[in-house]
């Protein structure tokens, strides 16, 4: 009976504790987008992720929470400099923080859940949770930072520069065609160009 106790401690403490696992972005294929002028300004790539992609760029499942995510791949093939800035999408974007919330690992109910058994088992139980607690702690403020490192900000695209981020929209918004307006720095100008997420 000790021997079977141990070996389940065992077993919660290496492998039930929570984690945060994701990859980096890796560049999409962009292709030549043309302006509202006519012009060749940009090459661009949109992929709304799968369950996969979610995973293993994110580590979590966001589309079976409510979120669908759109990677955006930019070069800049033109001799101007632009300005990204995400919010001159025309889609609304969720706030990455909120998602990172709803995607933590549930500290609490796992402590609470060893705690409960430490008290109708074994007190042992409470070194997992102890364990648990802190791991679930890690884990969350790692996905917080790698959330946080992969979201589009605001970005100067000078000549030749690449650029990939995530930007996050609700389910009930996500939409196939989109425009991007980018505004060409010290300028006044703005370019308008159709994205087609795939």
């Amino acid at each position: 009976m000790k021997k079977s106790v141990f070996i389940f401690l065992l077993s919660v403490i290496f492998v039930g504790c929570a984690s945060y696992s994701a990859y980096g972005l890796t560049h999409l294929e962009p292709e030549p987008i043309f302006s509202s002028s006519g012009e060749q300004s940009l090459c661009i790539a949109c992929k709304a992720y799968n369950r996969f992609d979610c995973e293993q760029f994110l580590g979590r499942n966001l589309i079976e929470k409510g979120y669908q995510p759109i990677q955006i791949t930019l070069r800049n093939t033109s001799g101007k400099t632009y300005v990204f800035d995400p919010a001159n999408l025309s889609i609304p974007l969720a706030n990455v923080g909120e998602i990172a919330k709803k995607v933590h690992t549930n500290t609490v109910g796992r402590v609470a859940g060893y705690t409960l058994g430490g008290f109708l088992l074994s007190p042992l139980l409470w070194i997992p949770a102890v364990v648990d607690g802190i791991k679930s702690k890690e884990a969350n403020e790692m996905l917080d930072y790698d959330y946080h490192r992969k979201i589009a900000k605001t970005q100067d695209l000078r000549p030749g520069d690449f650029y990939s981020a995530v930007v996050f929209v609700h389910c009930l918004d996500f939409i196939n065609n989109i425009t991007l307006t980018l505004t060409e720095k010290g300028t006044a100008n703005i370019e308008t160009l159709p994205l087609i997420v795939r």
